[in-house]
């Protein structure tokens, strides 16, 4: 009886172990990687941020096995006609405005790009806007609402990744911090 009682105790730690070894940490991000226009492309698990990639970058991105793009820009900052860039390259296009002044970011537009990441779990997404900083704020919501990492953790994360900007790193805090009460009026 004791065996069993410690063979089954030893086999519910292993899972817990294994889970607290593939923790996501700053050590994990790699880059900076040039894709054409796109010079700051970092690299953590299955998800690539980025800067805005040009054809080139997009050429390069789906060379790297990149099948899903969500663009974090509004309509209105882009130049050029990515989503056609996007299909013609056979890669799966989203485009996701995430705003580049408020003091938060938009609890929609946060819970769409989760789900996108979700539908393409296993596939490899990149994942840009202008710079890079609004898509590492969005890895470190993702790391703290998704993945349990705490705030400042997520925040290191997301530094390493390549968010650079005190406003954008503003954002985040903020966004975490907002009451669950009003997380459930937003829905």
């Amino acid at each position: 009886m004791a065996k069993v009682i410690a063979g089954w105790l030893l086999a519910s730690l292993v899972p817990v172990v294994a889970a607290a070894g593939d923790a996501i940490q700053p050590g994990d991000v790699n880059g900076p990687m040039a894709w054409g226009s796109a010079k700051s492309v970092m690299n953590i698990k299955h998800v690539y941020l980025s800067g805005q990639p040009d054809q080139t970058g997009l050429a390069a991105a789906a060379a790297h096995g990149v099948e899903v793009v969500v663009n974090l820009r509004d309509p209105s900052e882009l130049e050029w006609d990515e989503q056609s860039a996007a299909d013609g390259l056979g890669l799966i296009y989203y485009n996701v405005p995430v705003s580049r002044g408020s003091d938060t970011f938009s609890r929609e537009a946060m819970q769409r790009i989760e789900a996108i990441v979700g539908e393409h779990r296993g596939q490899r997404i990149l994942v840009h806007c202008a710079s890079g900083n609004r898509a590492a704020g969005w890895l470190a919501t993702h790391l703290a609402t998704q993945h349990g990492l705490a705030a400042d953790e997520a925040v290191a994360v997301a530094r390493e990744a390549g968010m650079s900007k005190v406003v954008i790193e503003s954002r985040v805090r903020n966004y975490l911090q907002q009451p669950s009460e009003a997380v459930e009026s937003e829905q």
